[in-house]
């Protein structure tokens, strides 16, 4: 229960956050130069939005006097590079991918030992299409 709660907590502050970053950049932002959009991907900006995306959109909801602008543009800085600190870098994130698949790779060769044939074909089996749903609901590209 207590995990229960605190996901719905921790949901509900991403979505604030969220909100609050799309709610408060001071200027607007130029059109996408990419015919895809921001950064070349298909949907637009990912990632979590900037302090001036953030301000852009709480002037924009708020209609925020000058004094006020200021000092949200600066809250929205200090919040933005306080939450970029608890992100992982991308070294980190393929070192942990890395670690990751050596310990699928174990467990397979320990269930192989464990289980006949055919159930080892269908594990894999299932396992394959499983990879497949998480490539395709992460939009990363097929490996070559």
């Amino acid at each position: 229960m207590k995990h229960t709660i605190a996901s719905v907590f921790a949901g509900g502050l991403v979505c604030l956050s969220a909100s609050l970053a799309l709610a408060a950049d001071p200027a607007p932002a130029p059109p996408p130069a990419h015919p895809h959009g921001m950064h070349g991907h298909p949907r637009g900006h990912h990632g979590p939005p900037t302090a001036a995306e953030i301000t852009e959109h709480m002037q924009k909801d708020l209609d925020l006097s000058p004094e006020q602008l200021s000092k949200v543009r600066a809250i929205n800085e200090e919040h933005v590079a306080e939450m970029a600190k608890l992100h992982p870098t991308e070294e980190e994130m393929q070192d942990r991918m890395e670690q990751m698949t050596k310990l699928r790779d174990k467990q397979a060769a320990e269930l192989r030992t464990v289980l006949t044939e055919e159930q080892y074909a269908s594990f894999s089996k299932q396992r394959e299409e499983r990879d497949m749903r998480m490539k395709k609901h992460h939009h990363a590209p097929e490996p070559e």
